[in-house]
């Protein structure tokens, strides 16, 4: 897993972003708390790799 923050001037689009990777819609904002998500990247290159090599598993990236 890998850990990662977002860092920005104020309305660049960081709420934005999270929201996207992670599916979270909640309204609660603080600058001072964190607001922690993790977010799932499916890669194209590794489904293409399943179909030649077809392993029993996959797992995909998460970020947190």
């Amino acid at each position: 897993m890998i850990k990662c923050g977002l860092f920005g001037y104020s309305g660049s689009g960081k709420t934005s972003l999270f929201r996207k990777l992670t599916g979270k819609q909640e309204e609660i904002y603080d600058p001072f708390i964190p607001n922690p998500g993790i977010a799932k990247y499916e890669d194209e290159r590794l489904k293409r790799i399943k179909e030649i090599l077809q392993p029993k598993k996959i797992i995909f990236r998460e970020l947190q």
